[in-house]
């Protein structure tokens, strides 16, 4: 179809086209100004969806709207992607994709999302390699890239609170993965199945990780666990036949049975931390040996009370440490306001002139 040249004024515009916006279907919603994106019909393998169609803002993708199908012949499953999707970038007006709404796109190697995932939206997408979610995503729902075996790095931004059950289970070619410290839990299965996931960093913001959450992760060698976490649930770490060293940052947590199940892993725990003993959920453990200390938080985290804003400083060895102390990180002048001899591997630290400064930033050097 040519485009629409419009006489306007003396200026001539160009409209766009009509039938790219035709290839869409979709409902209105009750608010009457927004809609939401039902299906898709065209033929276009690289797609850019609009933010308005008909003079709509698209807010939402409905569930199944790009999906493949999957046909069944008696016991057997076999895959027929309705699309020839290959790229698909979805606007900042949306701030919702459906259930299995790209579930089965089985040519789809890259997206550019900015809205919640939900449940299985990106499920089975086997070629998918690139995915690149930006800021208004608060949520990714239960296997929303479960099975996406191509997919080799995920950056999850920051605003993020909720990882669904089995997110990222079985991406067999995971090999990193960024958490910001906005996700509260790892949850049941997350990344269960992940056989090139060889490492991953924990936030502070994590209290607990659910079971199989690691589960069978094969290339996974050490993880941090950080001392928020509360609890671990069972066979999390079973089957991760390379976990040479869980190294946790706090207090022993709750753990179910089997966390550790058929991994040859050893536990390192820091000096002044309590709940430990000679094993931990049936693998031995052993005192971290850290090269610099390190700031704790007192009890599951950093305290303020009557004596001053406090933690705790931790070292394997019982040299003393020196914190010091700046107001502006831009043109830092970093001052002395304590001495401490760690006793045991370890010293509390409280500023009792804390209150009198609108921000105030620590750190600690070896004397």
């Amino acid at each position: 179809m040519r485009p629409l040249l419009l006489l306007v004024s003396g200026i001539w515009l160009m409209a766009a086209p009509v039938a790219a916006l035709a290839q869409y279907t979709y409902t209105t919603n009750p608010d009457g100004v927004t809609c939401t994106i039902t299906s898709y019909t065209g033929s276009s393998g690289t797609l850019t969806i609009p933010s308005t169609i008909d003079g709509l803002t698209v807010v939402a993708i409905g569930d199944s709207a790009f999906a493949g199908t999957a046909v069944i012949y008696g016991n057997l499953a076999i895959n027929y992607p309705d699309s020839v999707l290959t790229s698909v970038v979805i606007p900042d007006t949306v701030t919702n994709i459906g259930q299995a709404a790209f579930d089965d796109c089985n040519n789809l190697t890259n997206i550019v999302v900015w809205g919640n995932l939900g449940s299985y939206a990106f499920g089975d997408c086997v070629s998918l390699a690139t995915v690149t979610i930006l800021g208004n995503a608060t949520a990714i729902n239960e296997f929303a890239f479960a099975e996406c075996h191509n997919l080799i790095r995920i950056s999850i931004p920051r605003g993020v609170t909720s990882i669904g059950p089995d997110a990222f289970s079985d991406c067999y070619a995971l090999t990193c993965v960024t958490i910001p410290e906005s996700v509260a839990s790892i949850a049941d299965g997350t990344f269960g199945g992940c056989t090139s996931l060889a490492g991953i960093a924990i936030p502070n913001s994590v209290t607990n990780i659910g079971q199989n959450a690691f589960i069978q992760c094969a290339s996974l060698t050490n993880v941090i666990i950080p001392p928020s976490i509360t609890s671990i649930g069972s066979r999390s770490f079973l089957g991760c036949s390379l976990l040479a060293g869980v190294y946790f940052a706090g207090n022993a947590p709750a753990t179910n049975t089997a966390v550790f199940a058929n991994s040859p892993t050893t536990v390192f725990y820091l000096p002044g931390t309590t709940g430990w003993s000679s094993t931990f959920d049936g693998v031995p453990t052993s005192s971290w040996l850290l090269p610099y200390p390190v700031m704790l938080g007192q009890s599951s985290g950093l305290s303020t009370g009557a004596s001053g804003f406090g933690f705790t400083i931790s070292w394997a060895t019982n040299l003393p440490v020196v914190i010091q102390a700046c107001t502006n990180l831009v043109r830092p002048v970093w001052s002395p306001v304590a001495t401490n001899t760690l006793t045991a591997g370890f010293s509390p630290f409280t500023d009792p002139q804390w209150t009198n400064y609108p921000g105030r930033f620590y750190r600690l050097r070896s004397p």
